[in-house]
This record gives C-alpha cells, structure tokens and sequence, in this order.
C-alpha cells in the first residue's frame, strides 16, 4: 500500500490473508498507523518523490494499491516506475486520480494529463477502468520483467 494514511484500509487487505502487507507514507501518518495497527502490516517511511527506500524492493510485491496519490507528486515519474520495478510478473498496481481537484499542492488533475502520464510510465499494460466525473480508476498488469 502506498500513501496509505493512517493505515485504515489494513483490516480490510487482511480480509485476503496476503502473507504479508507493507503500508508506506509519510512520518505522520506511519507512526499513528503503526501503532493502530501493530502486527497486521509492516511500515515503512517513504518520501513517494524520491522513493529511497521503495526502490530497494524489486520484482517483491504482487499487489500495489495507490489511491489518490499521484496528483500530490512534483515528479511522478519516479515513484511509478519505482512501483512498476517492485511488482512481481503477474502483479497488479491498482490506483485512482481525482480530477479537477483545486487543493494545493495537487499537479495531476486533468484527465488527458492522467491518461497520458500512466501511459506513458505504465506502458501499454495500463488499463483504464470505472470513469466518473471526479475520478479515474486504473490497472496496470507486470507481464515481463
């Protein structure tokens, strides 16, 4: 899990028995999560512009799942292809990007700018799903190394 907050979503992702779940953020929100949720998930501090850490993990991970992060990054770039690399062959990054929102700091918010940035980090293995007014959902399947 990326940006994952103050850790809420943990309960639910133990619902799959994953053997293991990795929830990354920020100091803040990691440290009230880690002790919320103590021994369901391990935590790690991450700065998502630069990735330091996260880039350790290669070919690790079968799921990613990322919602409403992307938009707040200066550059993108480096935390999705930072994720790309983590994936297993087979795994899926699974995410959303709200539109048209006006808070600050927010970069990505237009729908052509979305579609063409995941694309463009993604590949052709970056499938858009459920599109809504406020919201672009997407997948992305690691077929080859």
């Amino acid at each position: 899990m990326a940006a994952c907050g103050y850790g809420y979503e943990i309960p639910i992702y133990q619902e799959g028995k994953p053997s293991e779940i990795l929830a990354v953020d920020k100091a803040e929100p990691i440290k009230y999560a880690s002790k919320e949720f103590k021994g369901q998930a391990k935590f790690l501090t991450e700065d998502l512009e630069t990735c330091k850490k996260l880039s350790k993990y290669t070919d690790q991970f079968d799921l990613i799942v990322s919602f409403e992060t992307i938009e707040h990054l200066l550059h993108p770039e480096i935390y999705l292809e930072t994720a790309k690399n983590a994936l297993k062959v087979g795994g899926f990054f699974i995410g959303s990007v709200p539109l048209n929102v006006t808070a600050d700091p927010v970069v990505y918010t237009e729908e052509g700018q979305v579609r063409e940035l995941l694309t463009k980090y993604l590949g052709a293995n970056v499938t858009f799903g459920l599109q809504l007014d406020t919201f672009v959902l997407f997948e992305y399947t690691k077929e080859t190394q």
